[in-house]
């Protein structure tokens, strides 16, 4: 037993004398008050044991009397809960220093029942101090509410501790007695370590499981229901673990709005207040996303006044995710807090779960007015198609309609129109044809009669209930003054023109976006010259051994790589010069992958089966690029939940059964792509490659992908082949001719076997740092250029020359005037100059003039081998 009492006597001085150090590094750190009461508190326990260990009658008696300074400093920490007097403290301060001053001088006083009694009356005071300690910790939750228990739980401790040893004084204890005080005074000393100086993964281990409580409390509702209560569960949660004088929660209303509306206060009357976020507390906690304390004073004014009279420090954390901030919630201190910083990251956490919160409600929301917006354009196109399905040869309709609505007569027009013969119809109220109410109806033949006319254009309902747009004039009818009144309505179908217009402005979006696409293409490529042009310069004049040759090495890989994304962005816009060559499929397949995952989405699984290994086929990379992002795009359309498409290349044999008469037997190159979409009927399968065939929603297809993917796969020589069933996902197989094992792609030429020469070249181009970079190859190359930077310029170079110019280099697009402008305006000079176009894309100019051959046409960026022997091949024929 001694051992034992010994042992947790070494414990408990230990942590206390850690503790002591630790609560003051952090009081003078914070120098707060709450920090500063429990430095004093654990400094006094401390002390007090190192005086009545002393020597001496006189230091003991002082030590006895010392002890009523633990009662004062324990009332120092309970005015974070409870209103202490600054009387009573007063009164206890000086009452602790005039016993331990009197003991100074009259030791005997305090001996024997003068100490114990001393003793004991700081029991009592330790025993209100654990009444403080458990009331509040039932009060509060998470880290708060162990803390303060552990607490109460030491002061209870002590209290029993101050009892017996108080009681000792009247009565000299016994062994076991003394034993079992000791062990009182050491198991309070250790719970109020760990209460004040609790270990960072225990206190890590407390949140978590306040955590799980509040996340178990909602997780039984729906998404969209966590979302509308989250405000008033973050005010609960809040209130009941960290609120002391007032709980506040303010949103926004949408998303990103410059100010907040209060939602729950524990003061009905703040709510529905607004707040406009400034760079205030509330503002700053907002916009940076972090957890503050401050001042009320400091808090935007519209709430500030209002706060002042629950307390002076407010605790403030964002409600917020990692996509949206929400807002903010407020907690206002009466008194403070004896542990501000684990309130505040209790705090911190509920506003992220309350933010998570509203982010899932607000992405439920917005997925079912998509819904509910995708099924209303599927319902205008189904009665548009119906409304065309139903479209007779004859395009007008005309009746005669009498005062009272009635149909009078009915022509054959009508009869194709809508439906209706002859006998159904005459007699019949005309209101149901253009499907309104007869008070309307009757509404717009009075305004015919008295205007002399009334139009509508809106839809109107056949015989068998489908709907059709109608563009109606109605005119009244004038005759003899006793003739019978009435008015003849002549109908007309409208709806395949608004279509029309619709698809008009669909391919006018369309070709906006790739204009724009083609001038970022054109501009980029032309930095991307540059930077691979010069990059090659450094690396050709350095030496083999060189350091610096890997860093123009990683330049050049990087320029090449966006090379491949600017080639990517043309093949998606359709503006990519035809240019066959020789490609690996495979390679193709793996470079396009990053860009498909950006395109379909991360809810769709893109898998790539490579195992048919590098596999060669002849046709324009460009093209083949676009076969492969039109099927992509459509496999996302088909699985709007989600699902895997899967690309697959292989090497395949075609007899002449599997050939047929569409291609000839022999080697080809398979690509496959799969996906776990909806399907397509057979009927649907028929018509997929058929131009403005399209199973998009209305507005988002062109009917042009597939038909485009058909004839790029015809002009290459190869075979398509679709299987699909309704619900059960489609396969698109494309039968390409593998290249001849003598067909090559062009590489990089080395330095040695670059082609040189001495002709006289014209240069034009618009971008100087190109322009300097092309002058200066082709001059260390023998050539003599002559440079200039648009059409105006040129002109006047070649006018002041005499001597004949073997070769023009023009881009294609440039201010003052365009390249093939420019040929043609030589021509008159200098007829049958040979041209070599560069360009950055395939350029609307050049449809307009007519493409050049291939051999002519050299697309940027492009390296200085590439441009040396494209220009030799040109000069030498």
């Amino acid at each position: 037993m001694q051992s034992f009492v010994s042992l947790l006597q070494v414990v408990a001085w230990s942590l206390v004398g850690l503790a002591v150090v630790s609560t003051a590094i952090n009081a003078w750190r914070r120098r707060d008050r709450h920090r500063l009461d429990i430095f004093a508190f654990v400094a006094a326990i401390f002390v007090n044991k190192w005086i009545t260990g002393s020597v001496g009658s006189t230091i003991l008696v002082v030590g006895s009397t010392s002890r009523l300074f633990l009662g004062y400093f324990l009332l120092r920490l309970l005015r974070h809960f409870r209103e202490v007097s600054p009387t009573l403290l007063n009164a206890a301060l000086v009452l602790a220093s005039s016993l331990s001053i009197a003991g100074l001088f009259s030791p005997r006083l305090f001996y024997g029942r003068s100490d114990g009694a001393i003793v004991l009356a700081l029991a009592a005071v330790f025993t209100y101090g654990m009444a403080v300690f458990f009331v509040e910790a039932g009060r509060t939750a998470g880290v708060t509410r162990r803390r303060l228990s552990l607490a109460a739980s030491g002061t209870l401790l002590f209290a029993l501790y101050f009892i017996l040893d108080g009681l000792s004084r009247f009565q000299p204890a016994g062994p076991v007695q003394s034993n079992i005080i000791r062990v009182l005074l050491y198991l309070g000393l250790i719970a109020y370590c760990f209460a004040f100086m609790t270990p960072r993964r225990l206190k890590q281990t407390w949140q978590r499981a306040e955590h799980a409580n509040y996340l178990s409390r909602t997780a039984e509702r729906d998404a969209e229901e966590r979302g509308l209560k989250a405000a008033d569960d973050l005010f609960d949660a809040a209130s009941r673990s960290v609120g002391n004088a007032l709980t506040v929660v303010a949103l926004r209303p949408v998303p990103d709005t410059g100010f907040l509306i209060v939602q729950a206060a524990t003061e009905r009357a703040l709510l529905n207040l607004t707040i406009v976020l400034r760079d205030n507390l509330i503002g700053r906690a907002v916009a940076t996303g972090a957890a503050m304390v401050g001042r009320v004073e400091d808090s935007e004014r519209e709430i500030s006044d209002r706060l002042k009279r629950f307390g002076s420090k407010v605790l403030v954390a964002p409600i917020a995710s990692e996509t949206h901030r929400w807002g903010a919630v407020m907690v206002v201190q009466r008194r403070g807090s004896l542990f501000p910083e684990d309130d505040l990251l209790l705090l911190a956490r509920l506003g992220r779960y309350a933010g998570t919160a509203l982010d899932h409600a607000l992405l439920i929301g917005e997925r079912r007015d998509r819904e509910r917006r995708a099924a209303d354009r599927r319902l205008r196109e189904v009665e548009s198609r119906l409304a065309l399905m139903l479209d007779s040869i004859k395009d007008y309709a005309m009746l005669i309609i009498d005062d009272g609505g009635r149909v009078v007569s009915w022509q054959s027009g009508a009869e194709h129109v809508f439906g209706y013969t002859r006998a159904e119809m005459e007699d019949e109220p005309a209101a149901a044809l253009y499907n309104i109410e007869a008070a309307e109806f009757a509404a717009l033949l009075d305004d015919a009669r008295r205007r002399g006319f009334a139009d509508r254009e809106g839809w109107c309902r056949r015989r068998d209930g489908a709907r059709f747009i109608g563009a109606t004039v109605i005119r009244p009818l004038t005759g003899e003054p006793d003739a019978p009144n009435g008015f003849v309505a002549v109908t007309r179908d409208v709806t395949a023109q608004r279509d029309l217009e619709d698809r008009l402005r669909q391919s006018q979006k369309m070709e906006a976006i790739g204009q724009l696409a083609g001038g970022i293409a054109h501009d980029f490529n032309n930095q991307l010259t540059a930077i691979l042009g010069y990059s090659e310069v450094l690396s050709r004049d350095l030496s083999p051994d060189d350091a610096r040759r890997q860093s123009v090495s990683q330049i050049e890989k990087a320029a090449e790589r966006a090379a491949g994304l600017t080639r990517q962005l043309l093949a998606f816009s359709r503006r990519q010069l035809i240019e066959p060559v020789v490609i690996n499929l495979t390679q193709l397949v793996n470079d396009l992958l990053p860009m498909l995952r950006r395109v379909i989405g991360e809810h769709i699984q893109i898998q790539h089966d490579d195992r048919g290994g590098s596999l060669r086929i002849r046709g324009d990379r460009s093209q083949v690029e676009q076969i492969i992002v039109n099927l992509a795009v459509n496999a996302r359309d088909a699985m709007p939940e989600g699902g895997q498409l899967t690309i697959r290349t292989r090497s395949a044999w075609l007899d002449a059964a599997a050939a047929g008469r569409d291609v000839a037997p022999g080697p080809y190159v398979r690509l496959e792509v799969v996906d776990t979409g909806i399907g397509m009927d057979p009927a649907t399968k028929a018509r997929i490659f058929e131009p403005f065939f399209t199973t998009k929603e209305f507005g988002r297809g062109t009917g042009l992908g597939l038909a485009t993917v058909y004839g790029i796969v015809q002009q290459m020589g190869g075979l398509v082949r679709v299987a699909s069933q309704a619900g059960s996902g489609s396969t698109f197989e494309f039968f390409f001719p593998e290249a001849q094992a003598h067909e090559t792609a062009v590489g990089k030429a080395p330095a040695a076997e670059l082609p040189r020469g001495d002709q006289t070249l014209l240069l034009v181009e618009d971008e100087s740092s190109v322009r300097t970079l092309l002058q200066d190859t082709l001059e260390r190359h023998g050539y003599h250029v002559i440079a200039a930077e648009h059409q105006a310029a040129a002109l006047a170079l070649v006018m002041a020359r005499v001597d004949p110019i073997d070769l023009v280099i023009t881009d294609v697009v440039m201010p003052g005037g365009t390249g093939p402008e420019l040929v043609q305006a030589l021509e008159a000079i200098m007829p049958g100059v040979p041209t070599l176009y560069i360009s950055g894309f395939a350029d609307p100019v050049l449809g307009q003039h007519g493409f050049p051959k291939a051999s002519h046409f050299l697309q940027k960026p492009f390296s200085a081998g590439d441009l040396l022997l494209r220009v030799n091949q040109i000069l030498t024929g």
